[in-house]
């Protein structure tokens, strides 16, 4: 067990975040195809489902399995966390809780349940991407060759905030609601400006270094994903901004 532990990759939470993205995608699409009958519906939804119970599953064990690293081999992890490169992967765990919470939500789970799991992601992936940027642009260790579309990875995990947060915000009253709601407007803004910058370092590394090769190649996808997140980010965001405010011009009205 330790033989697998101290060496652990923090990036091993991006498999939990694969698996519930497809989970979600699969429940959406059984809602979806209810309206072409139960034939249809049945088998996704029971697809989706097994996937959910695997995340959970996923989570878990590699939960378990990083905190016990944490406390046993917390040398290793900080030597990890200062890392010009395996630094970034250490915010897919917090994000994995994001995309958790979203599932959650689409499954129609208690935002009372949802609500620690979604916080806790929340100020996670913020701490984890000061923690990472801050180590990556005050770092002697960096050159070019360096510079990876894993670097977006804390930019994601800000903008996947309020898509997993927004339904979150709408549900909560009083404090909590103008908290949850002020935490989906930095995150989102936050991850875009984060974008910004990142982009212009890949770019330098695409057209001054060399190119992205081995297994640093799937992270190019992270280039791309970052533009539909934060699309999908933005309409959750106007719906909520929409929704809060004819809700209050209503309690206005009826004041």
């Amino acid at each position: 067990m330790e033989r697998f532990i101290r060496p652990m990759a923090p990036g091993w939470f991006a498999s939990v975040m694969g698996t519930a993205v497809t989970s979600l995608a699969l429940t959406l699409a059984s809602h979806a195809a209810a309206d072409a009958g139960p034939a249809l519906a049945a088998p996704v939804a029971l697809a989706a489902s097994a996937l959910h119970w695997l995340a959970i599953a996923m989570m878990s064990v590699l939960g378990i399995a990083a905190v016990y690293r944490l406390i046993r081999h917390g040398d290793a992890v900080m030597e990890q966390l200062r890392h010009p490169v395996e630094g970034s992967f250490y915010a897919t765990f917090p994000i994995a809780m994001l995309v958790m919470a979203a599932v959650w939500t689409i499954r129609g789970v208690s935002p009372a349940l949802i609500a620690p799991l979604w916080w806790t992601g929340a100020l996670g992936t913020f701490a984890v991407s000061y923690v990472v940027l801050f180590g990556l642009f005050t770092s002697e260790r960096l050159k070019l060759g360096m510079v990876t579309p894993a670097h977006f990875i804390p930019a994601v995990g800000l903008v996947v905030i309020p898509v997993a947060g927004a339904p979150l915000a709408a549900a909560s009253e009083g404090v909590l609601r103008e908290l949850a709601f002020a935490l989906n407007m930095t995150g989102f803004g936050a991850g875009v400006f984060m974008y910004v910058g990142l982009l212009a370092l890949t770019m330098a590394r695409h057209f001054l270094g060399a190119p992205v090769e081995g297994k640093m190649t799937p992270t190019l996808i992270g280039t791309c994903l970052q533009a539909g997140l934060r699309a999908a980010a933005a309409a959750v965001l106007a719906v909520l901004t929409v929704w809060w405010a004819v809700r209050g011009l209503r309690r206005g009205e009826a004041a």
